[in-house]
């Protein structure tokens, strides 16, 4: 006998994570991971090498679509009103976050929390002023990105459950 996680159970998962809060985790990563990291394990925990944390501008449900405004490199989506098994997770660094880094390893984290007394606007955050770095959702590593603060970068995820 075998026992399935049907979609509804992926469904009540996506539900049970898109309100909490959500930060991106950015880190260089090893400078001998060359232009080819080695991919992340499974047990892994946290960044290699922080440089550091930017809250979630967006977690929305979506769906695949073919004709979706949502262009990734994994496929297009579309926003769904009703909760899916698919979440949408967006982060917008300004100029001054990230410094001028390379960047090597990004990862979402969930039920993440910074110290109390910071700026209640702020977003950005470093690896000293995160009181807690939560639970470690998606991990991705890639070859060099050098960060340019003259530019403002945008990354996004699907998660599906």
């Amino acid at each position: 006998m075998s026992a399935v996680l049907v979609n509804d159970g992926r469904v009540l998962l996506a539900e049970a994570i898109k309100n909490r809060p959500s930060f991106l985790g950015l880190g260089t990563g090893l400078l001998t991971w060359g232009d080819q990291p080695p991919p992340p394990p499974a047990s892994l925990l946290e960044l290699v090498t922080p440089v550091g944390y930017k809250a979630a501008k967006q977690v929305s449900y979506v769906t695949p679509d073919e004709t979706g405004e949502i262009v990734l490199p994994t496929g297009k989506y579309n926003y769904s009103e009703t909760p899916t098994n698919y979440l949408y997770y967006k982060f917008d660094l300004d100029y001054a976050d990230g410094g001028t880094s390379d960047l090597r390893e990004w990862h979402v984290y969930v039920d993440a929390a910074t110290e109390l007394d910071l700026p209640v606007a702020q977003t950005w955050f470093t690896p000293e002023q995160m009181q807690v770095r939560g639970r470690l959702l998606l991990a991705e590593r890639r070859k060099p990105m050098p960060f340019d603060p003259t530019v403002r970068a945008v990354f996004e995820f699907v998660v599906i459950f």
